[in-house]
This record gives structure tokens, C-alpha cells and sequence, in this order.
């Protein structure tokens, strides 16, 4: 946090001397939103960032952000449309309209997304995991069970592994699987 002062200030004077540029308000819409929770702040600086640079797909995954957290989805998903339209190539981008679309409850499409994250860079290790929960809610544990441990080898991370593969055996309807995940986890919890 203390380099956020100086981050912020020397936004402040790219903005004072080079008003044309988005980064800048960009840069300090997203402290604002991220740090201080200052909405209003935040907003009126990525929108801005938006109107400078209308071609800039960071500037509009900036805005399909702030639109997520004011529960606005339909319309952040269409700013992230946008990015990814303006940057087709883009792994950030690509989950961006994944996961928005997840949160919205549009399994299919973030499904797509996520497979096309995946395609493009096997180890996006965000997108499986979020594939999981989107197979889930479609009832095809297979294929989240596949994601999970793609993306979560034996070795890594174990709670979140074992907890995703919990769900996944369970809701394949493979219960013996699931208790004996949860009993090896209170087994090593005891020792």
C-alpha cells in the first residue's frame, strides 16, 4: 500500500500534462476501485479512460469491472465483449467475458470462454478452475472433475483441490468418493 501515494501521484501529473492519454485515469480509476473503494471516483475516471481511448481494450476491461461490482452484469459483459472484440488474442480478456458471463449465470458461453483460454495457454490456471463450478451447474461432473485436476495437480494446493473434487464426485452422485476426500482431509488435519 505504500506505493499506491506515489502510483497516484505520478497518475495525477501524466493527467495534468498529457490529458490525451488514458492510462492515466485508467491507472487512477483503478486504484480508486480497488484500494479505496471510492465508486464514484473510480467510475468517473475508467469512463473517462473509455472517451480518450474508445479502441483501448484495457480501458473498457476497466469499465466491465466497475459494472460487475454495481451488479450491473448485462452491461459489463457488453464492455468486455467490446475488449475482447478489440483484442481477440487476449487471455485476460477472453476469461474476462468468461467469468462475467459465469457470474451471470450464462454457463454456456463462460464454458466456451474458458475452453478457448485454455486452448490458447493450457496452464491459465484461473480458467479451469472456475470450469468446474460451470460444468457443475450444467451437470456434466466428468468434465469438472477433469478440469480440477488439470488444473490442480495431487501436489498443489490442496484444500482447494480437495474441495473441488468433493464437489464434483458428489454431484456426479459418486458419495463414497467425496466422504473419503473429506475424511483423508480430517485425517491430515489430526496429525
Amino acid at each position: 500500500r505504500g506505493a499506491l501515494p506515489r502510483a497516484m501521484a505520478a497518475a495525477s501529473v501524466v493527467i495534468g500534462s498529457e490529458p490525451s492519454c488514458s492510462d492515466a485515469p485508467l491507472a487512477v480509476g483503478l486504484v480508486n476501485f480497488y484500494f479505496d473503494w471510492d465508486w464514484d471516483v473510480a467510475e468517473k475516471h475508467v469512463r473517462r479512460a473509455v472517451e480518450l481511448s474508445p479502441h483501448s481494450p484495457r480501458a473498457h476491461y476497466g469499465l466491465s469491472l466497475w459494472l460487475l461490482v454495481q451488479q450491473r452484469h448485462q452491461e459489463a459483459i457488453e464492455e468486455a465483449d467490446h475488449a475482447l472484440e478489440l483484442d481477440p488474442l487476449s487471455l485476460p480478456m477472453n476469461f474476462n467475458v468468461g467469468y462475467l458471463n459465469y457470474l451471470a449465470g450464462n454457463n454456456d458461453r463462460a464454458i466456451a470462454h474458458f475452453e478457448k483460454v485454455l486452448e490458447m495457454d493450457s496452464s491459465f490456471m484461473k480458467a479451469s478452475l472456475i470450469l468446474c463450478p460451470a460444468y457443475l451447474r450444467k451437470r456434466m461432473p466428468a468434465e469438472a472433475l477433469a478440469s480440477v485436476e488439470k488444473a490442480l495437480p495431487p501436489s498443489g494446493n490442496g484444500s482447494s483441490r480437495r474441495a473441488m473434487l468433493r464437489s464434483a464426485h458428489a454431484d456426479d452422485g459418486r458419495t463414497s468418493q467425496a466422504e473419503e476426500i473429506v475424511e483423508n482431509h480430517n485425517k491430515e488435519g489430526a496429525t
